[in-house]
């Protein structure tokens, strides 16, 4: 009798304990879960000189209380910050802009663009495959079908132009669009150069030009240039770019961008395609909230995916307020939720079994 009540007691605590895990999931899932710290990858960047990358994928960590007060995370932003603000630094920048047609600050970025604004960038393009085709070297069909179409895009902004003044503005929202093709023209250049032209465009290029020239019109190309200049137009967006794999996933990473802006880059560096599912339903979960999950990098988002927006929040808040009392609470959180949910439902009614009184109850069903 003094082993069987222990032993019951025994279960009927094990019974608790797989109940409240099986009640409070949603809560161990988030204190099981670990913030990313933003402090190592970025030194990577410094290290071989990648200061845009490194300030863009820091600043998204910086608007958090536990990065923007850690002494390790405002040392390295000042000195990220402290490099870029250098002349020598700005001038280089400055310099790949203007003699490469690349650059992964603003200033080169803004020279760079400006030598393909104008038909005679496009022109040199179509004259030096032009060259290489008749000195029997290799040409490369997709810049010269960029040059074709950015040479049609500039004809037709300059005839919308015309008729802009002509028909006192009626006519802007045509010069508008074919200023998004040039501007499609430009990135796709530049991704050329920088290697991140994904494979499948070079097809949907081609197939785009000699539709373009066929028809005399840019409309065969507005939509896929249209989401190209949408990635032009964010920071990181060649990264991104080289990440599509058709006409449909660019489409997406445009809608991607138009969320989150110039920290697209990061939020996808961090949690990849689950960023771009839970980008899918930013309008109920929530741009801060997903930007917060990310925090906890992709499990984060998951989870966020799965709670929803209050629950998760809820959660997150009372795992704040426990976090002081360190790894313990997180590893605990993990071992009980790496247990299978059907053991647990098996501890609880094994508990709840040997609390019955079966004794009584067999007496209940025997026959008068």
């Amino acid at each position: 009798m003094m082993f069987k009540l222990p032993f019951k007691l025994a279960l009927l605590l094990l019974a608790a304990v797989s109940g409240g895990v099986l009640w409070q999931q949603g809560q161990l899932a988030v204190l099981a879960l670990s913030r990313i710290d933003p402090v190592p990858e970025p030194r990577e960047m410094v290290a071989v000189g990648h200061y845009a990358e490194a300030a863009g994928y820091l600043d998204f960590f910086m608007e958090y209380d536990y990065v923007n007060q850690d002494p390790a995370a405002q040392a390295l932003h000042a000195q990220i910050e402290q490099e870029r603000g250098r002349v020598a630094y700005q001038a280089g920048k400055l310099k790949e802009g203007l003699f490469d047609g690349t650059s992964d600050e603003t200033i080169g970025q803004a020279v760079g663009v400006a030598s393909d604004l104008f038909v005679i960038g496009d022109l040199r393009d179509l004259t030096k495959q032009a060259i290489n085709w008749g000195q029997g070297g290799e040409v490369d069909e997709v810049v010269a079908a960029l040059a074709g179409i950015g040479v049609a895009a500039t004809t037709a902004q300059v005839v919308s132009a015309m008729a802009t003044v002509g028909t006192g503005g009626a006519a802007a929202p045509a010069a508008g669009a074919t200023t998004v093709v040039k501007g499609g023209v430009i990135m796709l250049k530049a991704a050329k150069k920088l290697g991140k032209f994904p494979p499948w465009l070079g097809k949907a290029v081609l197939d785009g030009a000699a539709a373009v020239k066929r028809s005399g019109k840019l409309d065969p190309v507005s939509d896929l240039f249209g989401n190209v200049y949408t990635l032009a137009k964010t920071r990181g967006g060649f990264e991104l770019l080289s990440h599509t794999i058709d006409a449909s996933s660019l489409r997406r990473m445009a809608t991607f961008t138009e969320t989150f802006g110039n920290q697209s880059a990061t939020l996808y560096r961090i949690g990849g395609d689950q960023a771009l599912k839970v980008a899918q339903r930013a309008g109920d979960l929530g741009v801060a909230t997903i930007k917060q999950a990310a925090t906890f990098g992709q499990g984060g988002l998951r989870l966020l995916d799965k709670l929803g927006t209050f629950r998760f929040i809820k959660f997150s808040a009372r795992a704040g307020k426990i976090a002081y009392k360190g790894d313990a609470i997180q590893l605990l959180a993990r071992l009980l939720m790496g247990l299978p949910n059907w053991l647990l439902y098996l501890f609880v009614g094994v508990g709840a079994a040997v609390w019955v009184p079966w004794g009584w109850v067999a007496r209940l069903h025997k026959p008068g």
